[in-house]
């Protein structure tokens, strides 16, 4: 199973989120190598995020990913939360492959 952690440092007493850190563990399995749906999704929305959010750091050892922002601005916060729901989406649609769990904070 693809576990995807989001965690968002919120700015005090809001709902912005000032920075995020993804981390990305396991395999979806849902079927061969090569021809897997979940992983090929999930690749496509890892890949969006490390290619378009303006400050970005990634640290991948092929079995664990960690993508940390900088400070975000407008644009990558339409592409987290646009990340966010997707990968929301695809939990729900298979949940014995991919889990998504959100952690926000303040401050």
């Amino acid at each position: 199973m693809i576990q995807i952690t989001i965690h968002k440092d919120l700015l005090p007493n809001s709902v912005f989120c000032r920075y995020a850190v993804i981390t990305f563990t396991g395999h979806a399995m849902s079927g061969p190598y090569g021809h897997d749906l979940v992983c090929a999704a999930v690749s496509t929305l890892y890949s969006q995020l490390t290619d378009y959010l303006s400050s970005v750091s990634v640290q991948d050892d092929g079995d664990k990913a960690v993508v940390k922002t900088g400070l975000l601005d407008a644009g990558d916060k339409r592409l987290l939360e646009a990340f966010t729901g997707t990968a929301q989406q695809l939990a729900t649609e298979y949940p014995k492959n991919i889990a998504v769990t959100l952690d926000e904070s303040n401050g």
